[in-house]
């Protein structure tokens, strides 16, 4: 009964909203063909200015050509989203995930009748726990694997995840309790899990990255944690021998990081089909500028600015702002 009643309410916003939008369409392509603000000039100054220019023909080509750009940029306009960070959805682990939570804000959105969910970048966070700084362009971040799925899954027990301390607050993120618990408890699902044809499609379609990022991160845990910039020299410039001799010795935290994103894919994939048949859509940003400290950085150093020893040779960042006196970089 809810969802017919406002379906009907939002048929109804509709043909109010397209009913203004015609209108409005009009008078601002008018008074932006005579070269003035909409608010800064009068419908008598609107009309003589077009009488002026009805007799040139290069006018209609003009006004056409208007007409369909603040058309576009106008209808775009009339839809409504909220922004929400993935990681500020409510959860009993610490922070929002990808589970039952996303969807019920989902359900949230469609009811109000917005059509958009803007979220921020998904990749997994380095230092700082910016998700404008993330280990990878591809990777999904593994905070955000709902552990209610997989313990549905038979993967880990409720007893299991209870045992872990992510934090004690609800309305904050303790972001290092989550670093030292999440990947302990995703380690004891990762033992239990099966591989099956699905996890195998996903490796091999993904391999153009996967591996480099899995190979990368099981590096890195080795190295606790430092850039790839401090790793020894045969691993840091990639030496054939050694990556061949570092992918036998952590065979198995490579294919856990690979579990991971396998995991990442598999829920992400299932909100995303979830919220498109509400009638949601999820938008969002990337990072600009890709990490230094990332697999990317260090796989394909060739594609980025970097001197014969790869040191940047420039770096990019945003001006001082409201955010930050001293720009960012």
């Amino acid at each position: 009964m809810m969802t017919s009643t406002i379906s009907s309410n939002r048929k109804k916003s509709n043909i109010k909203l397209w009913a203004a939008a015609v209108w409005l369409i009009v008078w601002q392509a008018a008074s932006m063909w005579i070269g003035q603000e909409i608010l800064l000039v009068s419908p008598v100054a609107v009309i003589r200015r077009l009488f002026e220019l009805v007799q040139t023909a290069p006018f209609w080509q003009s006004l056409a050509c208007s007409f369909l750009r603040i058309l576009s940029g106008f209808l775009l306009g009339m839809i409504s989203g909220v922004l929400l960070a993935v990681s500020s959805l409510p959860g009993p682990y610490g922070i929002g995930s990808l589970g039952a939570p996303a969807r019920r804000f989902v359900d949230f959105l469609a009811e109000a009748g917005q059509t958009y969910w803007q979220i921020l970048p998904l990749g997994p966070t380095g230092y700082g726990d910016s998700p404008y700084q993330s280990f990878s362009t591809f990777a999904g971040n593994p905070y955000y694997i709902d552990l209610k799925t997989l313990i549905k899954d038979g993967l880990l027990t409720k007893k299991e995840c209870k045992a872990y301390d992510f934090g004690e607050k609800e309305d904050e993120i303790d972001y290092e309790k989550i670093y030292r618990a999440r990947f302990k408890v995703l380690k004891k699902a990762y033992d239990r899990f099966e591989k099956g044809k699905d996890y195998n499609d996903f490796v091999n379609e993904n391999s153009y990255w996967l591996e480099d990022y899995a190979l990368y991160m099981a590096i890195k845990d080795r190295n606790n944690g430092v850039s790839w910039k401090e790793w020894e020299a045969p691993l840091r410039d990639r030496e054939e021998s050694a990556l061949a001799q570092a992918r036998e010795e952590l065979a198995e935290e490579i294919d856990f990081y690979r579990f991971q994103q396998y995991e990442f894919d598999r829920q992400w994939k299932k909100l995303h089909a979830y919220a498109n048949a509400q009638g949601v859509k999820i938008i969002g940003d990337i990072p600009i500028y890709v990490a230094f400290d990332s697999a990317d950085t260090w796989a394909s150093p060739e594609l980025f600015q970097f001197d014969e020893n790869n040191n940047p040779t420039g770096v990019a960042g945003c001006p001082p702002d409201a955010f930050s006196a001293t720009g960012q970089l």
